[in-house]
């Protein structure tokens, strides 16, 4: 792909992630795969205003959370070590925050998120980290494996924390 193509890839996804720009719920399997592997590769730097706005903290405490944990992106978070909780729970309160938004984020994709902040910290033995039980948290897993447009790597991720 050369340089033109992607700006343009680019421009073409920013025009949809855009509530102004008259495209919000126009989704194709293909743009939910596009939109959530640029999700898992955004930095949590370049989202901090919008963190912090869903975890309700202030933008300069989230920016020295975020370089404490040492995780980059999304995807860095949800794969990588042990995240850092105040993270976790960040990232957790952003896509549930886009879930119930029509702006930002499709809600597929931000669902997808907030499935896999909640595998996350099963996995890492944080039983606290939401009231739903593990049947409950399985269940949406296994919904979202259903997604024909999930990217392998998202199915990895839903996999690894089903076998927990």
């Amino acid at each position: 792909m050369n340089s033109l193509d992607v700006q343009h890839s680019r421009a073409i996804l920013t025009d949809l992630m855009n509530p102004r720009s008259g495209q919000v719920g126009v989704w194709t399997p293909e743009d939910l795969a596009g939109v959530l592997e640029h999700q898992l590769r955004t930095s949590l730097e370049v989202e901090v205003d919008d963190l912090a706005r869903s975890a309700d903290l202030p933008t300069e405490e989230v920016r020295s959370l975020l370089r404490a944990s040492g995780f980059a992106t999304f995807g860095d978070v949800l794969r990588r070590g042990t995240p850092d909780d105040g993270v976790l729970a960040m990232v957790k309160a952003y896509a549930k925050r886009a879930m119930a938004s029509d702006d930002g984020l499709p809600r597929p994709v931000a669902h997808f998120i907030y499935v896999s902040t909640l595998l996350r910290a099963r996995v890492e033995g944080d039983a606290s980290f939401t009231a739903l039980n593990d049947a409950a948290v399985d269940s949406e897993a296994r919904r979202c494996l259903t997604l024909h447009w999930l990217p392998d790597e998202a199915r990895a991720l839903l996999r690894a924390g089903l076998e927990r």
